[in-house]
């Protein structure tokens, strides 16, 4: 459950499927309104929410105390969609079976499709009115749904169909008890076969309540004396004893039916034999707590792990889970596998001082295998709140913490605060969220180091999640750790099944002609032993020149046809060569395979854009916001769509429909303001309104991301010298390709001189850079006479390449035709830099 103190915590934002029904909380027991919704789940500090923690589905939330339960979205549909799809099939293929009936019925009432629940129910009523037992389901069916009068008509009918049925009996006669006959009741009860305290003890408690509730005390004192004859030790019960007390004393005289408490069991043997325990206890208290510390060993990974402690037997933690071990103080040891595979092997040391074990209150935590990010929280509870604060610790196996006053349980919402007028409270757990969100953290959270160790502990175990490792390269480099990612690739290059993103990683890496060679032998020793090795076939493909590259591509589809990359690079090779039709043919194939892949669905998006298929396009992403219509990487690509068809209107008209549905949704935050300001800026430079994009991104409150918006606009523009300004303002050193688009439009205002120079620079930066990056070096530096074939073996993004080509052909003497043929077909996607380099293109076609 969400827990939020002074603005620190977790918490719901949004309802979406809202169901609200009638039913009893299981809580707190009250009869009302109990709601089913999906949310999203958020970790906050002072109500500002900072990650997401994953879309939830809440389940009977009681509005009267708040109390719930909860499963992530995905798991709920998965187990509502298999559970009822069973259940349905088993009902068609045994119509006559009452109990599959019934068992799909639970199912629909359990995940709240009650319209379908109640046709089921008053069918199998109907069709089962000879079935006792089925008539005595139904009635608990309709007493759950809160109509009692149903529910008492179905008991009636299971009891007049067989009076023998004693679980019919006790349902009816419990109807008539709360309808206030208890006589009635009890009559029916006892005659044969009889309904007996030995069998039904709370229907005999539930005799006597009521009796007690008409002022019978003495009928009360009869019914109770039954239970307590039944069942004896019910006698020592302090409520019971309580009830039963005050309906003697009401009846009055007579022996009371409780049975005496022995002299031991008196409050004065036991505050002395508690004082000799007490002393005893704080004699050996010290040595014990020492021996008997709570370790809590908790699993960060999405798979479960198993824990070996000091060579003893190992035992498993379920995904994002953790158990609680008796461990002494000393130094001891940790294996983590998964799957039988090892994890990661640490020592750690449990210790504390002698007295701060009488009243400290610490925790200690083994984070198996480096995997989790253990929150640690500190919140105020006063009059007048004030603000907490929260630190995150990642990336370490052993955490302790001391004076923690909550372990892995929410704050309580409320204290109660006498004679002082605050009192500050501390609490850790185990914060659940996707390893790759530990990138979008707020800076300052956690070091960029902390990150990459994170990260690298979740790739260790799950190399295959491809965002994350994505991420990780990008931190990586911008922090200049570029020899840690590189060890760590390494660390996977020859692990089976072969880790394909590592190799693709490893290969964009490489800065050196001695790397990707080392690469080609590693890759020919391996086809040696696996010739038909599809993955090794595309990364060999890979390294090679473009004709021999395609022929390697094709044989590694004929090797696997299920080997989607491939696909994808046969795609990217034709796009960035000009066939454009052959690329999309490859682009499809590629995300059909693998249709989760974000990258693949993309590029299918940007071809086609390239070939005019902007009605389908519209139509096609109109439906999908529609099931996600908050999705921002789908508004965006639809203003480009309808910018490409000229329906700027109607692109501005959806775009305030975007902004406005965002801002809307409950404390939207941050997230919210970065959406809409990323489409507000697409819009803008769509309807090439420069001027107006200028001013907004002037704006100061604007993050550090506004500058680069500021060198777009000053390039389109043509104020090349500002945006040169604004390029170098930006955080971090510009890319060489930014710097290269100042060299074209200096040449484009006949500025000669100043093109050369930034061109220089461009070339000293990919001189020292990865291998595409060198190969673009040496093709400008012989820019006159560069042919289209040698720039075939660039493989950029396309728009890269595409003002690469331009470059090339503002200073080619005799393949300048042939280089822009080729750089308008690539200046395809209507986003920055295409007006400028359209402009770019026109111009250099005006030379002569």
């Amino acid at each position: 459950m969400p827990t939020t103190v002074n603005g620190i915590g977790t918490t719901y934002y949004g309802k979406k499927n809202l169901k609200a029904f009638r039913g009893r909380c299981e809580f707190c027991n009250h009869d009302g309104e109990l709601q089913e919704y999906e949310t999203m789940y958020w970790f906050v500090v002072i109500f500002v929410p900072l990650i997401p923690l994953g879309r939830k589905q809440v389940l009977d939330y009681c509005t009267r105390c708040r109390r719930h339960r909860v499963l992530p979205l995905a798991k709920w549909e998965e187990v509502k969609e298999k559970t009822i799809a069973e259940h349905t099939a088993a009902l068609a293929g045994n119509r006559d079976d009452p109990e599959t009936a019934l068992k799909l019925l639970h199912a629909l009432s359990a995940f709240k499709r009650f319209d379908e629940a109640e046709r089921l129910a008053t069918g199998i009523q109907a069709r089962f009115d000879d079935r006792a037992d089925v008539q005595l389901q139904i009635g608990k069916w309709h007493e759950f749904r809160g109509r009692k009068a149903d529910a008492d008509a179905c008991y009636r009918a299971a009891f007049e169909l067989e009076p023998e049925n004693l679980a019919a009996k006790q349902a009816m006669a419990l109807g008539i008890m709360a309808a206030g006959q208890p006589d009635q009741a009890a009559t029916l009860a006892q005659t044969a076969p009889e309904i007996t305290p030995q069998q039904a003890p709370s229907f005999y408690l539930a005799l006597a309540h009521s009796y007690q509730q008409l002022n019978r005390h003495a009928d009360a004192v009869t019914a109770f004396s039954r239970v307590v004859e039944a069942f004896p030790k019910l006698g020592y019960d302090k409520s019971l004893r309580k009830a039963i007390r005050t309906s003697e004393k009401q009846a009055g005289g007579g022996r009371s039916i409780l049975p005496r408490i022995p002299p031991y069991r008196s409050p004065s043997v036991l505050v002395a034999g508690s004082l000799a325990v007490i002393s005893a206890a704080v004699l050996l208290g010290n040595q014990y707590i020492a021996a008997h510390r709570k370790l809590h060993v908790v699993n960060g990974f999405g798979r479960p792990v198993e824990v070996q402690l000091d060579g003893e037997p190992a035992f498993t933690v379920g995904p994002r889970g953790s158990q609680v071990r008796d461990f002494s103080e000393g130094r001891h040891h940790a294996a983590v596998t998964a799957g039988g595979r090892p994890v990661r092997s640490d020592d750690f040391e449990i210790t504390s001082g002698f007295w701060s074990r009488f009243f400290d209150s610490p925790v200690f935590i083994l984070n198996a295998g480096a995997g989790a990010a253990i929150l640690w929280e500190q919140v105020t509870y006063a009059a007048i709140p004030a603000s907490g604060s929260a630190r995150l610790q990642v990336g370490t196996p052993f955490v302790a913490y001391g004076n923690i006053d909550y372990h892995f349980v929410p704050f309580p919402q409320q204290l109660r605060v006498e004679r002082i007028k605050s009192v500050t409270k501390t609490r850790v757990s185990l914060l659940e969220f996707e390893p790759r969100q530990i990138f979008n953290l707020a800076p300052g959270t956690v070091s960029p180091s902390d990150q990459l160790a994170f990260a690298e502990a979740h790739l260790a175990l799950l190399p295959d999640d491809k965002p994350l490792l994505q991420s990780y390269i990008q931190v990586g480099l911008g922090n200049q750790e570029n020899e840690r990612v590189r060890t760590f690739l390494a660390s996977g290059l020859d692990q089976t099944p072969v880790r394909v993103e590592w190799h693709r990683m490893a290969h964009f890496l490489n800065t050196t002609d001695d790397q990707n060679e080392q690469l080609r032998q590693r890759y020919a020793q391996w086809l040696q032993k696996e010739p038909n090795n599809s993955a090794i076939l595309y990364l060999k493909a890979r390294l090679e020149p473009y004709d021999a590259a395609m022929a390697d591509f094709d044989r590694a589809i004929n090797a696997d046809p299920s080997n989607s990359y491939p696909w994808y690079a046969k795609g990217y090779q034709l796009q960035n060569n000009g066939d454009l039709a052959g690329a999309k043919t490859a682009y499809a194939k590629a995300a059909g395979l693998s249709p989760a892949d974000e990258d693949f669905r993309s590029r299918l998006f940007d071809i086609r854009l390239a070939l005019g298929e902007l009605a389908d396009l519209e139509d096609e992403l109109f439906e999908a916001i529609k099931q996600s219509p908050l999705k921002l990487i789908l508004h965006l690509q639809l203003l480009e769509v309808l910018a490409a068809r000229d329906k700027l209107s109607k692109a501005w008209e959806h775009n305030a429909d975007f902004q406005r549905d965002i801002t809307a949704l409950p404390n939207s935050g941050e997230n919210g303001k970065q959406a809409t300001q990323a489409a507000q800026v697409t819009m803008q430079y769509l309807d090439q309104d420069f001027a107006e994009l200028l001013t907004f991104a002037q704006k100061p409150e604007l993050p550090d991301w506004a500058a680069y918006v500021r060198y777009q606009c000053h390039l389109e523009l043509g104020q090349y010298d500002a945006a040169a300004v604004d390029l170098q303002s930006k955080s971090g050193a510009p890319d060489g390709f930014d710097l290269l688009r100042l060299s074209v439009g200096a040449r484009m205002s006949g500025d000669a001189q100043k093109a050369a120079e930034w061109q220089g620079r461009v070339c000293a930066q990919f001189d020292q850079g990865l291998e595409e990056q060198r190969r673009v070096s040496s093709l400008l530096k012989r820019a006159a006479d560069v042919t289209l074939e040698e720039t075939r073996d660039v493989n950029v993004d396309p728009r890269q390449k595409t003002i690469l080509l331009i470059a090339l052909a503002q200073q080619s003497t005799s393949h300048r035709g042939e280089l822009l043929a080729l750089a308008e077909k690539l200046n395809s996607s209507r986003l920055f830099p295409y007006h400028f380099q359209r402009r770019a293109i026109a111009a250099v076609q005006d030379l002569k």
